[in-house]
Parts: structure tokens; C-alpha cells; sequence
């Protein structure tokens, strides 16, 4: 059973895609050994290569970036076009560093989220150190919402403050307004998904940065989990270069 089990999730309410190039099916293969835990298979969307984003309009971004947004992109409408409510995504060179099954849905339910990364990266100390501080601000404010509850203060601050007040009833697992370097592991609902179809169009944003930046202006109710459960193979990403 995973830890991160809060309530029962069924399978007709989201599904997960693998974004892989069409010269790498060695990379998908690998990723239906690890997801061969969710209730429905993964399905696979072929990924947007360099030399299609050129053709499709790059903005201010590389080829190799603008791909990776169009890939993305592609799996935002096939949710929209599909009958469930949440998407989970994988850029085919994830690695699971824990077994993850349908529960994990279950934490944008309980957490009324409209995105949950449950993958990142941290490619400096600068970023590490950056996520903890964010971590412990989080785990801080989370502290006062209980010692409120458990002890019936009835506080009246912690409804009247933004900070304290959109914490009410989020788990521990998951950092409020916050979100790593990254786009390898996430879960994203319909109305998000429907919302980012309209922005950052001409791209002038990377993937990971267009999601860093949205979360800082809450826009949309964004997190991540506190510790990350699906590193990268360390590889180049294949839905970035074509080999």
C-alpha cells in the first residue's frame, strides 16, 4: 500500500501518458515495467521533436525547449478531449525512486489541487537549499493550523491569513505553492490543463520555468510533494533531441 494513500481513487476518474520520441521505444518499454502498478495501462504520445517544433513557431525558446512545451502541450488536450479528471505525465526517462499506484491521485482530491509535481530536480546547492526553505515555511504554517485544531484555539488569524487559511486541510506530503526544476513527473486536472492551452503563447518560457513562475503567482492551487518519489535516468531527455 503506498503512503500516500488517503482515499479510494478509481481508475475511471484519471489516466497517465508516457511522452516518448518514436526512435526510442526502448524508453517506453522501460516505463510500462515501472507504472505496472496503476489499475490502467499508461498510453504512450509521441513526442514533438526539434525539427517539428522549427516548423511549428519556437517564440523565444530553442528548438529543443520549444519541443518539449509541444510535447507537453499534447498531453494537456488529450485530457481535455478524454472523459477523466486528472492526468498524471512522465517524460519517458523517469525513474521511480518508490512504487506509486492510484493513490496518489488521491492527494489533489483531498487538496482541491489543480497541479501536483510529484518529480523534480536539484541541480545545485542553490536549489536545494531554496526547496528546504520553502519546506520548512510550509511545515511552519502547517504547525500553527494544528496546534489551532488540536488544542480548539479557534484562532481567529489563522482564517484571516491567505498564508495559513489555503493550508486548512492539506496533508503534510504536499508544499503549497511551490514547484522544483522539472517537468518529468507530474499530475495536472482538466481545468488547469485547459487554462495553460491558452498561455505562454509565443512561448517565452521553458516548460519547468512557465510551471516555477505560476506557482509563485498562485494562479492556480500548485504544489509538490516534499519529497520528491521520481528522479531522471540522467540521459538527455529524449522528447527534447532527437537521436
Amino acid at each position: 500500500m503506498s503512503t500516500y494513500m488517503h482515499s479510494e481513487v478509481t481508475s475511471t476518474k484519471f489516466y497517465c501518458v508516457v511522452i516518448n520520441l518514436d526512435d526510442r521505444q526502448d524508453r517506453w518499454h522501460q516505463s510500462q515495467i515501472q507504472l505496472e502498478n496503476l489499475p490502467s495501462s499508461p498510453e504512450r504520445i509521441s513526442a514533438v521533436d526539434a525539427e517539428l517544433s522549427n516548423s511549428l513557431g519556437t517564440g523565444f525558446l530553442s528548438e529543443n525547449v520549444a519541443a518539449c512545451n509541444y510535447s507537453h502541450r499534447l498531453a494537456w488536450q488529450g485530457l481535455i478531449a478524454s472523459e477523466y479528471s486528472f492526468l498524471l505525465v512522465l517524460e519517458d526517462d523517469f525513474l521511480l525512486k518508490t512504487r506509486i499506484d492510484s493513490s496518489i491521485f488521491s492527494l489533489l482530491e483531498d487538496g482541491n489541487l489543480d497541479l501536483l509535481q510529484i518529480g523534480y530536480i536539484t541541480s545545485s546547492l542553490e536549489e536545494r537549499v531554496l526547496l528546504e526553505i520553502e519546506n520548512l515555511k510550509d511545515t511552519f504554517l502547517k504547525f500553527i493550523i494544528f496546534i489551532d485544531k488540536f488544542f480548539h484555539l479557534n484562532l481567529s488569524f489563522v482564517g484571516r491569513k491567505l498564508l495559513l487559511r489555503e493550508r486548512v486541510g492539506l496533508g503534510f506530503a504536499t508544499v503549497l505553492n511551490s514547484c522544483g526544476a522539472g517537468t518529468h513527473a507530474y499530475i495536472i486536472n482538466r481545468r488547469m490543463a485547459e487554462e495553460l492551452l491558452k498561455m505562454n503563447d509565443p512561448m517565452f518560457l521553458s516548460a519547468d520555468a512557465f510551471f516555477i513562475a505560476l506557482a509563485r503567482m498562485r494562479i492556480f492551487r500548485m504544489g509538490r510533494l516534499r519529497r520528491s518519489i521520481v528522479s531522471q535516468s540522467g540521459s538527455i531527455s529524449s522528447i527534447r533531441f532527437k537521436n
